[in-house]
């Protein structure tokens, strides 16, 4: 067998002792299913990356392999993790006042301040600033850190490099889809301009959808594949033209477990575009 093959399945039988472990101790609260299944995934990614360079050898081993993954993923059964507050009034408080936060940041952000960000951005384009050094961007993040601190959420961002992002042409960040926060994670942390493929209902929606266009969404039309197919060749075009960031959810819907969903048809990587998975 291949070494590197074998050395992923050495790796796929370490998980499985942790997880029998876990089981026969006890031990299996929700912090330590996280933490698991976040290497089950890494492994069958590792898996399928591997498939992909030797499409023709192992076929047996790499499906069964990929089966003792689905089945560990199936025994992790995560939940939502609930906010841990000293006092019941409390927490009502704490949530109506992050309730008026966010109505009041997307009054404030979507109604007074999209348009400003769009000229902003038009005049760094225009002047051909370093696309790391778009001040629109660097006012972008700020409006969607905002918006994480109204919600509570604590954003932590590690082993980024820039320098690796645009060797070539573009860049294509998949991103796992578990929160409506998403948008702003993403929004907050990509160092560089990006492209965000949503569905297009989200576009109607009053201030959300102004400053959706302001940070880079793209909407896009899932009832009709030929307008779904016509969006993302725009959205390509123009990543490639002017070396910007390509995110989408590839699940598709939102996953409410935090376990991945399956992929929806048309995730390709050209070979001159850089692949980032969050």
């Amino acid at each position: 067998m291949d070494v590197e093959l074998n050395a992923l399945h050495v790796k796929l039988k370490g998980v499985e002792q942790t997880l029998e472990k876990y089981l026969r101790d006890d031990a299996l609260d929700n912090s330590v299913r996280r933490a698991v299944y976040s290497e089950v995934e890494l492994l069958r990614l590792d898996f399928l990356d591997w498939q992909l360079k030797y499409t023709n050898c192992f076929v047996n081993e790499v499906g069964d392999a990929l089966a003792r993954i689905d089945k560990l993923a199936s025994m992790l059964n995560l939940v939502p993790i609930g906010r841990r507050t000293s006092s019941l009034l409390l927490s009502y408080v704490e949530l109506l006042l992050r309730v008026l936060g966010v109505s009041s940041a997307f009054v404030v952000i979507g109604g007074f301040l999209s348009l400003p960000l769009l000229v902003l951005r038009a005049l760094d384009v225009y002047f051909q600033v370093d696309p790391f050094c778009y001040s629109s961007e660097f006012l972008k993040r700020c409006f969607a850190h905002v918006f994480l601190f109204q919600f509570g959420v604590v954003c932590l961002t590690e082993g980024l490099d820039n320098s690796s992002m645009f060797k070539t042409s573009c860049a294509l960040m998949c991103f796992s889809h578990v929160s409506s926060m998403d948008g702003f994670l993403v929004a907050g942390t990509c160092p560089i301009r990006q492209i965000a493929l949503a569905k297009k209902e989200l576009f109607t929606i009053p201030f959300f959808s102004w400053m959706s266009l302001a940070i880079g969404g793209m909407p896009v039309d899932r009832s009709s594949r030929e307008r779904a197919i016509k969006a993302l060749k725009h959205s390509t075009e123009a990543a490639r033209k002017n070396k910007i960031c390509i995110a989408v959810a590839p699940e598709g819907t939102r996953s409410l477990t935090g376990q991945l969903l399956p992929f929806k048809k048309g995730m390709m990587q050209h070979p001159d575009d850089a692949l980032y998975l969050i």
